[in-house]
């Protein structure tokens, strides 16, 4: 009986809660940054507060936006309007957050780690007079 209890707590340390983890839904935003006066699109208002201290710009418009669940060690894309993709990959799952293999290309090559519901925001490169901006929000 001993025995058997003690292998059952075993497997549960060693499980753990983040072991049961397979999969994330992840929020990914492609917007455009201008200089052009013009309004911020209420969709982008979350990445709007966060972009505000990291560059000035004068309208903010949401381009595309996917949200998915995705199997750790699988890929989101999402095409950007310059025909370039941006792809996101869950690398691992565990207490300390959502570590992400982030790919946009000719622009960002990054692994980075996200709790839940927190806002990752990467430049993407000009285009059409501004700046593209992705933004990864992993929840899980």
């Amino acid at each position: 009986m001993a025995g058997a209890l003690a292998a059952a707590l075993a497997s549960l340390v060693l499980a753990g809660p983040a072991a049961a983890q397979t999969s994330i839904q992840l929020d990914l935003t492609v917007c455009l940054a201008s200089d052009e006066p013009g309004p911020i699109d209420p969709r982008a208002e979350r990445i709007d507060r966060r972009l505000r201290r990291e560059f000035r710009y004068e309208s903010l418009q949401l381009l595309d936006s996917k949200r998915e669940r995705v199997a750790v060690d699988s890929v989101l894309s999402l095409g950007l309007p310059d025909g370039r993709q941006a792809r996101v990959r869950p690398l691992s799952i565990d207490e300390r957050g959502a570590l992400l293999a982030v790919d946009i290309e000719g622009a960002v090559k990054v692994d980075a780690r996200a709790r839940s519901g927190h806002l990752l925001v990467f430049g993407a490169g000009r285009h059409a007079g501004g700046r593209l901006v992705v933004s990864i929000e992993p929840r899980f």
